[in-house]
């Protein structure tokens, strides 16, 4: 697959063709339905249900489609719960892919972040430095770091399971994209009210109006439900 400006529809077309039950996520939601059009310079954020199926079919889509990829994959007791899909070659690629599990009436994802108080353009910074110390820790020790990072933040998403199960159909540049039922109550549930003004300053861990900071034997609880 050609990174092109439509790159990430490319992809979204080849997880309809597959008939993947997907819906943009976080951002990329944002951005689609606000905006009408996922931005080529971001990252795209694409939540999925964890289905043992899903992920044999994700695997194969991203195998077949892209060349010079980076797959990192965080997994918890050996359970994936996000992909992470960039170029070896280029910063211009990057998939987010969270994998989402029902609990009662909810879908649920998990969150692992670094407690931190900066924000904006300092936030990412730190964030691309943690990310760079990571990668090299977890090769020089051969093994998954992201389970036992501690001092860590450990937190979940938490959203009514309804907006995941009739999708809404929106059209962009040609390619029928897949959002969650009721797009404007969903961005109000992660950006509060004003989800149509920008806010340069909006972050996950103090603004995030689904996110619920929980300790690793909630989610093990969970996972077990």
């Amino acid at each position: 697959m050609n990174y092109t400006p439509d790159k990430y529809l490319d992809f979204l077309s080849k997880l309809n063709e597959d008939k993947i039950d997907y819906w943009l996520d976080f951002g990329s939601a944002l951005w689609a339905y606000r905006n009408q059009y996922t931005p080529s310079n971001e990252d795209l954020d694409i939540g999925v249900w964890g289905t043992a199926e899903t992920l044999v079919r994700l695997d194969e889509i991203i195998r077949n489609n892209f060349e010079d990829i980076r797959v990192e994959k965080d997994t918890w007791e050996n359970n994936c719960m996000r992909y992470k899909v960039t170029s070896s070659k280029s910063s211009d690629l990057q998939i987010d892919i969270r994998i989402y599990r029902r609990y009662k009436q909810y879908a649920w994802t998990v969150l692992f972040e670094r407690r931190t108080l900066l924000k904006g353009e300092k936030k990412r910074l730190r964030e691309r430095l943690t990310n760079l110390l990571y990668r090299n820790f977890k090769n020089l020790v051969g093994q998954d770091f992201f389970l036992w990072r501690h001092n860590y933040l450990a937190g979940i998403f938490l959203i009514p399971r309804q907006f995941f199960e009739n999708n809404f159909k929106k059209e962009i540049s040609g390619y029928e994209i897949s959002l969650p039922a009721q797009p404007e109550n969903f961005l109000k549930l992660h950006y509060g009210v004003d989800w149509q003004k920008p806010d340069n300053e909006w972050q996950f861990l103090s603004d995030d109006g689904t996110f619920l900071e929980v300790n690793y034997e909630m989610i093990q609880r969970m996972m077990e439900d």
